[in-house]
């Protein structure tokens, strides 16, 4: 499989690639993390496990491996070769990949045909993978995708943006589609639906943002109508009984309007006692931790503290895995 040698190579590769593609400039940052690889044996293998990675996350990190490739490879740390080489590793390996995430081949073909409009891989590569005899259904697939993409009216301009271009996902339109689907939520009750829309998003490191808007909802528009508190925290139940927003996220979100409080009352003076009944509604569903000395620091924060000294002083901080950000 793609993903089962040197597993410690691949459980340290996410952080460091994610940190080099937010750095903000990123040559300067990337050049001692990359050298640190050191053999050019292995970085064909980089190339690889960093597309690989990027998989099964949102368009955002797509964008950013990406942007570090392309930044890698204009900075000679990787020759056009050594970046072929590593297509092909993925090219060999999309079909088990496909098996973890079913849409790998489509995603690989955009990679593939990023790769070509970037300068990273040449067009002559590309035309080889489509053309080759000896090469599986699914990598083929891949290829001919890819140069299908790139010979589309405005192909190469499609394919760079295709992830959302140099901003990623933009952090605005996320907002905005969250607030859209919570206010339709709110109305329809189709809890699945609204589910779908969120994932639909892919910003799982986002989604503290999405409890912020929906718990803000409760609270502004609980006096207009006693119904939106109820229906918002079932749809947080069913977001976290589906696993697609976990703990560590409902943690954050919380975390953040508990630092709000003070502004948000003076729009709603009740804030402080709608908050922690949302709090305690919350417990009940098993979305937030039942100790109450973890509340003891977000309580006062939306008097006292900081944000980060509300996040940073949750117990159950760094849970989740690749979903924090």
């Amino acid at each position: 499989g793609a993903m089962d040698e040197s597993p410690a190579v691949e459980t340290t590769s996410w952080p460091s690639l994610s940190q080099a593609t937010t750095a903000k400039s990123p040559p300067k940052r990337h050049l001692p993390a990359m050298n640190l690889i050191g053999s050019n044996a292995l970085k064909p293998t980089v190339v690889k496990r960093a597309v690989a990675a990027a998989l099964d996350r949102g368009p955002r990190e797509r964008e950013m491996v990406a942007q570090l490739i392309r930044s890698l490879a204009s900075k000679e740390i990787l020759t056009t070769h050594q970046c072929e080489e590593g297509f092909d590793l993925i090219l060999q390996d999309a079909e088990s990949l496909a098996i973890d995430v079913p849409n790998a081949p489509d995603e690989i073909g955009v990679f593939l045909a990023r790769a070509v409009v970037d300068g990273v891989v040449s067009k002559e590569f590309l035309d080889e993978c489509a053309e080759a005899s000896g090469l599986d259904e699914i990598p083929r697939r891949c290829a001919v995708q890819a140069r299908g993409a790139l010979r589309s009216p405005g192909g190469a301009k499609h394919v760079a943006r295709h992830w959302g271009g140099p901003e990623g996902t933009t952090a605005a339109s996320s907002r905005r589609e969250m607030s859209d689907l919570l206010e339709e939520y709110v109305n329809s009750r189709d809890a699945r639906e609204a589910s779908r829309r969120l994932q639909d998003l892919a910003v799982p490191f986002y989604h503290h943002e999405f409890v912020r808007r929906a718990l803000a909802m409760s609270m502004d528009q609980s006096h207009v109508n006693p119904q939106v508190p109820r229906r918002v925290m079932q749809l947080l139940g069913y977001l976290g009984d589906t696993g697609l927003v976990n703990g560590t996220q409902f943690a954050k979100g919380f975390a953040r309007i508990a630092t709000e409080l003070r502004e948000i009352s003076l729009d709603v003076p009740d804030a402080q006692a709608q908050f922690e009944g949302l709090v305690t509604a919350a417990r009940e569903r098993g979305l937030l931790p039942k100790g109450l000395s973890a509340w003891a620091s977000i309580r006062g924060a939306g008097s006292a503290g900081s944000h980060l000294s509300a996040a940073s002083s949750l117990p159950w901080e760094g849970e989740g895995g690749g979903t924090r950000g």
